[in-house]
């Protein structure tokens, strides 16, 4: 709706999409549903230089490269696993280790629960 200035006098704008689509009676005229609005014009861009569309590409293919995330977490879980066996290879007697296991799986299970 917009005023037109004076109080308590509003109009409708036919042109508004949202105001248009709530529409649907309007003097006894049936205006639902709404026309539906034209398509925006396709854009159209001018060719570009092959030798700038091959660095964009160059560009867009080396940020995309996927190696780093990869490796970092191929370490992460190498380090890990090898931190375990460290830990499990260091233990004085199996008790301590069997003990040391089930804590550590009480820990993991305890943060998720929560």
């Amino acid at each position: 709706p917009q005023t037109t200035g004076t109080k308590g006098e509003f109009l409708i704008d036919h042109e508004d999409e949202a105001v248009r689509g709530m529409l649907v009676l309007e003097d006894g005229e049936m205006r639902w549903p709404a026309p539906v609005p034209p398509p925006p014009p396709p854009k159209v861009e001018k060719p570009k230089d092959p030798a700038v569309l091959l660095e964009e590409l160059r560009a867009e293919m080396e940020a995309r490269d996927p190696k780093p995330v990869y490796l970092r977490s191929a370490m992460w879980a190498t380090g890990g696993s090898a931190a375990i066996l460290a830990l499990g290879a260091s233990t004085p007697n199996v008790e301590f280790g069997s003990m040391l296991s089930v804590f550590s799986l009480a820990g993991v299970c305890g943060y998720y629960t929560v």
